[in-house]
């Protein structure tokens, strides 16, 4: 399990994330309009905010797999689970993904007018308020970093992800501190 605001390292699946993949297979079927003979967790991460976000890798027959975002929320709030996202097309080699590592790639070419051959997170630090802060150490040449910080709302808010600041022309020994 990973820290509240981190990510966890990438774990086989276990007994809880088949028995969430089982609850979610009729949504995913009925989403893609496709039927799977076959729906097994394989691997997955966790993202403890508000309640937990599972990153899960499902394979789904031949070489195919998808990927799936579920929410839990709290056992206080009743700890039902929400599929957020799919991730159709994926392969056995395919990392599992945030949302936001997609989103805010294609965000911050746009803002810095940029193309990034490299996209890759270092180091991230996070602050758990009412929603997420990051604050990300970004490769994003083969010697270049910007720093990004970033706010993710609750859950409950839509969990939406704002691109509040880009620092560039970092280095690798750069800190990483709030700006």
């Amino acid at each position: 399990m990973s820290r509240p605001g981190g990510l966890s390292e990438v774990f086989e699946a276990d007994g809880k994330v088949e028995f969430i993949c089982d609850l979610m297979r009729t949504e995913v079927e009925a989403r893609t309009g496709k039927k799977y003979d076959m729906f097994k967790a394989e691997m997955y991460k966790t993202h403890v905010v508000v309640g937990t976000n599972y990153f899960i890798k499902v394979y789904v027959g031949g070489d195919d797999h998808v990927h799936l975002s579920v929410y839990q929320k709290l056992p206080c709030d009743g700890g039902t689970l929400e599929l957020t996202e799919i991730q159709q097309g994926k392969s056995h080699h395919d990392p599992i993904e945030m949302k936001m590592k997609r989103e805010m790639k294609h965000e911050v070419e746009a803002r810095t007018g940029k193309i990034y051959p490299i996209f890759k997170a270092k180091l991230y630090r996070t602050q758990v308020v009412a929603g997420i802060n990051y604050l990300i150490k970004v490769q994003v040449g083969e010697e270049k970093y910007d720093h990004l910080q970033i706010f993710q709302a609750l859950p409950c808010d839509g969990g939406t992800l704002d691109l509040t600041g880009i620092q560039q022309g970092k280095s690798s020994d750069d800190p990483l501190v709030p700006f």
